[in-house]
């Protein structure tokens, strides 16, 4: 998994320490520090334990379980964490797959004691990572309950259809740029292209930040951009 191996070199908690994360403390065993173990916790504990007939996986083994070439469109996933509070909490989850709710990756990263997490460049650096190894149609950076000031504050029955915004904005049709206000710095990534919502990391408390995020928000729906297409790849 090179994603994962490339993450572990980005920072030293993302190294520390990690633990593939089951449904309590004593099921937690750890990473491997070569991801050894990794692929056979994805395919025993990763994959829909019930899926229905119409989401049923391909290419089983012998004994009827998922293998590395298995497709169904109730998806695998999976959660690795340190297993420490907010404060020093990292964690990694990722589904994948066609059904509800699949096909994201949430990085969560410690709120107070590591501010390099809230700077640049080690923020595009791990964007960069997630857009190169996993087919997003957008990817953010912001804090806990900048959605809920920001992107959530009306119905989205879109769900994951709906572009969110955040410090750093990430979305693989470039063209968007066209819809953004004047100021906002942005340049191409990947595929698509990155814009800045301001130089500072903004706070869902900072009533200046959220009005921003809000103006932004609105230029974009004003333009038909909010909403994004369904994800399929």
């Amino acid at each position: 998994m090179p994603s994962s191996a490339q993450l572990q070199t980005m920072h030293p908690l993302f190294a520390a320490n990690m633990h593939l994360v089951g449904k309590s403390a004593k099921d937690c065993p750890p990473l491997s520090s070569d991801l050894s173990n990794l692929e056979a916790w994805i395919l025993e504990r990763g994959c829909h334990p019930r899926p229905p007939t119409n989401g049923l996986y391909s290419n089983l083994s012998a004994k009827g379980k998922p293998t590395a070439d298995s497709r169904g469109s109730m998806g695998f996933r999976f959660l690795l964490g340190n297993l420490k509070d907010w404060d020093e909490k990292v964690s990694v989850s990722m589904r994948t797959g066609l059904s509800h709710h699949v096909g994201t990756c949430e990085i969560v990263l410690p709120r107070k004691n590591h501010p390099e997490f809230k700077q640049m460049p080690l923020m595009q650096r791990l964007l960069e990572l997630v857009i190169k190894h996993w087919p997003v149609y957008f990817a953010i950076v912001a804090e806990r309950g900048w959605s809920p000031a920001v992107n959530w504050i009306d119905k989205h029955p879109e769900g994951l259809e709906r572009l969110l915004i955040g410090w750093l904005t990430y979305v693989e049709d470039a063209s968007i740029v066209e819809a953004l206000p004047a100021g906002l710095k942005h340049e191409p990534l990947g595929p698509g292209l990155m814009f800045q919502l301001c130089d500072h990391f903004p706070s869902y408390e900072n009533p200046d930040d959220v009005a921003l995020g809000l103006r932004v928000r609105q230029a974009l729906q004003a333009a038909g951009r909010l909403r994004v297409r369904k994800l399929t790849r």
